[in-house]
């Protein structure tokens, strides 16, 4: 008889059973067991239904192959401890029946989510792969039943027993006692010396009367209080009895009496016993070792205790990470000691062997020396002393692309910041290493002992940090590191210092609870004797007081990861796909991830040679397992003064013989040679023997694009293109129809007059009126009018397309909260875009009419256009230069280490403000102050929230707003606002300012958004520079614009002499060797890339008046040769955005002569020495060539055999 493991699934609920049958029998006899054995799990599983359920058998996993019931149980299992998943099909009726409460929706009111479970192992394929929990869950569930919901699908109990609580209410109570008194302007009296005060649960306070200031009295009373009253038993509970004036003139046996009442504190036992057990073990440790589940939102853990285990996921704020309607959370199993493991170590005790880095199914002492020693010389190699934040955030985008589990990336940020994560952010990171490492540790030289994996380690973090060295990023976005800008929240009480614990208010002194918060309110029980009362901040922090709710009181501070940066920083360009970083063959290469190890200083120093070495760098200890040089000890004695971290040892660091080890290693790496693992910590280049080889075999394989063109063989062809043609019938049948295109009579419906002005302040208007001029008779050119509006018209579509495209990716991706806030700009602007060009459409007869009117009463300016062997046009400035008005942002708002513009202030203990990145950089080497060069007593940071609240204030220009009187009324954006939209080198930004609002105060509204960065700038719109004068800025400005903050540099004499720096544009189309039209602009210009459409159709209707509109046009630049005729370059689909980021030596790669759009190979030697002509000023010009095209091949490849596919 054979044992089989029976895993049992019915939605989203799962149970075991252990069947016992012959081999020999069907798996038929395996299914009947199973459907007997339903009505003992019915409750467990939810069937309620009187039918028959449908039972399918799976092999490995609930989606694995199916069992045929006729097969033979030996022939499909002939390992008996194989997993069988039956998997039932649970009918509509019966899961809505059986359904819990807190799952079901009630009547349809209830908002619900799903919820979808991620873990190491199935966070290697992409998340949205993985399959959310079949049964929706309402927003009314609780934290605490959401982790038993998570447990359950992993197959652990759904309940884990009482929640532990926290509460230590003493420094609170020790507080009250020093400096709060009974408030005296409460409407309800106190007589202070029979009223008694109790803190007891969240910082709640309340007033006792007592009968006597006996000591008995008091607590007699506070027990009753508890007991009777708020129904609490004390037994679980601690009570402190604190301050107050004991009365010595009164002597009683075991009694005291008190001049002044003393605070009554109740405090969790866990709490108070944890301190005074804190670093005590256990010494049966294997023995109480359980495995628990950590769940983590992709911002931080999620930790379940008394004080936030009833809070709904609607209270705590958890639909804000819902993504298109589900919620992400990562599951890690995780070994603990329960209450004898210690939660918090110091950082030298981070790389201690420990429970909480090991995996669930167990790992050698060899392999967790390996990570954990590696680990610790990686975090001092990737310190923010070490490595530039550029390359610290390539690192952790490595992370992320290898493991794509969040709470990994931000444990691995955590311990390059140098702190110490929690026991939940430890064993995430090594259990997604472990994952990631599946790939690198081949089976064989492990002996397919997956327990050995953590041996290669070394390995994986060598690739890592070769690879992030070599990151290739997007340099218009290189200033914005989504990964090092994580923030911090701090969750403590700034006065009691106690993390709050659960239900918090946000103060402008940072976080309090909320029975903190009562009690000292204007009508509170209490007020402060020395301080004023702590007021509430204006605009709420959802994040923050989601972390708040959601840790539970467990921390006191929270590295939060955001999602929503990450997705959206296009700072990387690989797609966040890792193939398109590593490929698979450099996993298995371990020779060659040896020598990525020697290039990043991960190599391993033999014993002999740590003498001169510097530290820390790996080694090997006495045992042959990895270990960490940290420097030479002050007073040993001789011959051991090496100190060494070992991981396994009890030890925090110990002086070793170096001899000595050196002789024990020897039969250890002959061991290792002879099974292959000695790669593994195999000694850096200067061990390695280089011997000549006798032959050489070169192996040459033609890369070309080619090589990724179709096979050639016909029937496979026909057999692909077949498959293409049925799953493109699929796509058109399923694709839902596109709504018809309405105003939208809730946002701005321009009339005639608005449209005109619109067209006479276009970037373009002088290329309008030369196109429709080019008619010879008034019918031609009211046809070309017609054209012109056609034109327009594309590319608003296009803008339109783009938006609607970007606004459901948002939906698809973003958070809910991301969502919520970026979708109703989109949506406006949008609206906006869609109402002008059907207005457009609607009165293009009158606007071409008014258009043809328009030819003799306008010039048209100089197109400067320019042909092979002409000069370069001397343009002079419009408007003479002259100073930026003298805006200072107030220097209490810099940071008086980098002197930038605070974002995140803290405060230290000596009471200096600073950028929290800064302190905390400067405090790692520091034990000083920045300010006074005295020693802090301690390195503690406190949020300076009204600081905060301040800058917010000032970069929003708040106090410029409240000048105007009619900035609140905004029923209509038309009517007392207008949008105006912002450009600088670094950020685009939109606001509804007052349309009284001066061109002055426009000024500094634009120095403020900027942060001050710029002492010297000027602002422009269309390509003319606005005057900071008392006229309104709203007769200079058209809202369909934007307003451009230029910088000013100082430039060349051309500059200095009121010359234009002038760029050239050669435009393409059709032909690669001959340009259309090539023009001139100011390098500083504000016209976008579309300028370039209507002067392309400006020079084909001035060649022939009756030219044709042509398809919209996507826009490519730096396009250069592949092979095999193959052109590749870089489509650019937002041509409403400003041209002039393009005036790079990167992007602007032609020359002053007639040349192809496609840029020769960079080996070329062919000189050309016009090149060089017409450079009397010393700067030879950029020449910026795009190529108006079609849309690039979809980058999503056809499933089809290539040529370098039958070559391979």
């Amino acid at each position: 008889m054979a044992r089989y493991t029976v895993n049992v699934a019915a939605g989203g609920r799962r149970a075991s059973l252990l069947v016992v049958l012959s081999s020999s029998q069907l798996c038929s006899a395996l299914h009947d067991s199973v459907t007997s054995r339903l009505p003992a799990l019915a409750t467990k599983l939810g069937l309620t239904d009187a039918k028959q359920p449908q039972i399918t058998l799976h092999l490995e996993r609930d989606d694995g192959p199916m069992l045929d019931l006729e097969d033979l149980l030996s022939d499909v299992l002939p390992d008996p401890k194989e997993t069988v998943y039956a998997v039932i099909d649970i009918h509509e009726e019966q899961s809505a029946s059986s359904t819990p409460p807190q799952l079901a929706t009630s009547g349809g009111s209830t908002k619900t989510l799903r919820i979808r479970v991620v873990t190491p192992e199935s966070a290697q394929s992409r998340t949205n792969v993985v399959n959310p929990i079949s049964t929706p869950v309402s927003t009314k569930c609780t934290l605490k039943h959401l982790k038993g919901l998570v447990q359950e699908h992993l197959g652990f109990p759904m309940e884990e027993g009482d929640c532990p609580a926290l509460e230590c209410n003493c420094s609170f109570a020790r507080n009250i006692d020093e400096n709060a008194v009974l408030n005296v302007d409460r409407t309800e009296d106190h007589d202070a010396l029979h009223t008694a005060i109790l803190v007891h649960s969240n910082n709640v306070v309340v007033a006792i009367p007592v009968d006597d200031n006996k000591l008995s009295t008091i607590q007699r009373a506070t027990n009753g209080y508890m007991e009777r009253i708020l129904e609490r038993k004390l037994t679980d509970k601690f009570t402190n009895v604190l301050g107050g004036v004991v009365d010595t003139g009164v002597q009683l046996s075991e009694d005291k009496s008190y001049l002044k009442l003393p605070i009554m504190a109740i405090c969790s036992k866990r709490c108070h016993s944890h301190r005074q057990d804190q670093g005590r073990q256990a010494g049966n440790d294997a023995a109480q070792r359980e495995l628990v589940v950590d769940i983590h939102t992709s911002e931080c853990p999620l930790e379940i205790t008394a004080h936030n285990a009833d809070i709904t996921i609607e209270a705590a704020r958890l639909e804000d990470c819902a993504v298109n309607g589900i919620i992400d959370i990562y599951a890690v199993q995780r070994w603990t000691l329960g209450q004898n493991e210690r939660a918090d170590q110091e950082k030298a005790g981070i790389f201690k062997k420990s429970e909480s880095w090991e995996h669930h199914i167990g790992q050698t002492d060899r392999g967790l020396a390996s990570l954990l020693s590696t680990l610790r010389v990686f975090t001092e190699l990737t310190g923010d002393q070490s490595m530039e934040d550029g390359q610290r955030d390539s690192i952790l985008h490595m992370i992320h692309l290898l493991t794509r589990f969040p709470p990994a990336v931000r444990a691995a940020h955590i311990l390059m910041r140098g702190e110490t994560p929690g026991l939940p952010e430890r064993a995430a990171l090594a259990q997604c290493l472990y994952e990631v490492l599946k790939n690198v540790v081949p089976l064989q030289t492990v002996r397919s002992d997956p327990k050995r994996f953590f041996e290669g380690s070394r390995l994986l973090f060598g690739l890592i940090l070769e690879k992030a060295k070599n990151m290739k990023i997007n340099l218009e976005e290189s200033s914005t590191l989504p990964y090092i800008g994580m923030k911090v929240y701090d969750l403590r009480n700034l006065i009691t210092m106690h993390p709050v614990l659960s239900e918090s208010v946000q103060t402008m002194s940072g976080l309090v609870d909320v029975g903190f918060h009562e009690a000292f309110e204007e009508q509170g029980l209490l007020s402060w004797i020395n301080r004023d009362r702590c007021k509430v901040v204006s605009t709420v922090d959802s994040t923050w007081d989601r972390i708040a709710k959601v840790s539970g009181g467990t921390r006191t501070q929270a590295l939060v990861f955001d999602p929503d940066a990450v997705r959206t920083s296009s700072r990387y360009v690989d797609s966040n796909d890792v193939k398109n970083v590593i490929s698979p063959a450099e996993y298995v290469d371990l020779t060659y991830l040896a020598n990525l190890c020697s290039r990043n200083q991960l190599s391993v120093i033999p014993p002999a040679r740590l003498a001169s070495a510097s530290a820390p760098v790996l080694t090997l200890d006495r045992d042959g397992f990895l270990a960490v040089y940290v420097g030479r000890a002050g007073c040993a004695e001789a011959g051991r003064d090496i100190l060494m971290f070992r991981p396994a040892s009890m030890r925090e660091e110990e002086a070793v013989d170096v001899s000595i080890i050196t002789q024990l290693l020897e039969p250890i790496l002959a061991q290792r040679k002879a099974d292959g693992s000695i790669v593994f910590e195999a000694y850096g280049d200067s061990h390695r023997k280089l011997t000549a080889p006798d032959e050489i075999t070169m192996i040459c394989v033609d890369l070309s694009s080619s090589m990724d063109e179709r096979c050639g063989f016909d029937d496979i062809q026909n057999s692909e293109d077949a498959e293409e043609e049925m799953q493109e019938q699929v796509r058109s049948t399923v694709a839902p129809p596109q709504a018809p295109v309405e105003e939208n009579s809730a946002f701005d419906l321009p009339g005639p007059d608005e449209l005109k002005e619109y067209i006479r302040s276009h970037e373009s208007y002088d290329d309008f009126i030369a196109i429709v001029g080019t008619g010879k008779d008034d019918y031609h050119r009211r046809q070309n009018a017609e054209k012109v509006f056609e034109i327009l018209k594309q590319l608003l579509d296009q803008q339109i397309e783009s938006k609607r495209k970007q606004l459901e990716g948002l939906r698809q991706q973003a958070s809910q909260y991301y969502y919520r806030t970026r979708s109703e700009i989109i949506d406006r602007d949008m609206n906006v875009l869609n109402n002008r060009s059907l207005r457009l459409q609607k009165y293009r007869s009158l606007l071409c009419a008014w258009l043809i009117a328009c030819l003799g009463n306008v010039s048209v300016s100089d197109p400067l256009t320019w042909r092979p062997g002409e000069a370069i046009p001397k343009l002079h400035k419009t408007l003479s230069t002259t100073e930026s008005p003298g805006f200072e942002v107030p220097p209490e708002y810099h940071c008086p280490i980098s002197s930038n513009v605070m974002e995140d202030p803290v405060t230290t203990v000596d009471g200096f403000t600073y950028e929290r990145k800064e302190i905390e950089r400067w405090l790692r080497f520091n034990e000083r102050s920045p300010f006074t060069n005295l020693i802090l007593p301690s390195n503690d940071l406190r949020p300076n929230v009204h600081m905060q609240e301040q800058i917010t204030a000032y970069m929003n220009s708040s106090d410029i707003m409240a000048k105007y009187t009619q900035s609140g009324n905004r029923t209509r954006p038309s009517s007392s606002t207008m949008r105006i939209t912002f450009r600088s080198p670094l950020e685009t930004r939109s606001m509804d300012l007052p349309r009284e609002l001066k061109a002055a105060d426009l000024w500094e509204i634009a120095f403020r958004l900027t942060k001050g960065r710029y002492t010297s700038y000027e602002l422009r719109h269309r390509n003319v520079r606005i005057p900071a004068t008392q006229e309104l800025a709203v007769n200079m400005i058209n809202a369909a614009y934007e307003v451009f903050i230029t910088p000013l540099e100082p430039t060349a004499s051309s500059t200095s002499s009121g010359l234009e720096e002038l760029c050239l544009i050669k435009v393409y189309h059709n032909y690669y060797q001959d340009s259309v039209v090539s023009y001139w602009t100011p390098k500083q210009t504000t016209k976008s890339l579309a300028s370039a459409v209507f002067r392309y159709y400006r020079q084909r209707f001035m060649d022939m008046s009756t030219y044709h509109v042509e398809q919209p046009f996507i826009f490519w630049t730096r396009l250069h040769d592949t092979g095999d005729n193959h052109i590749a370059g870089t489509p650019v689909y937002d041509h409403w955005r400003s041209m002039a980021p393009y005036f790079n030596s990167t992007d602007s790669t032609g020359k002053l002569a007639t040349e192809s759009v496609v840029d020769k190979n960079s080996n070329d030697d062919v000189s050309d020495d016009t090149d060089h002509e017409h450079t009397a000023l010393g700067i030879r010009p950029l020449v910026f060539k795009v190529f108006l095209g079609g849309s690039p091949r979809s980058s999503k490849k056809r499933d089809t055999l290539s040529r370098l596919d039958v070559l391979k």
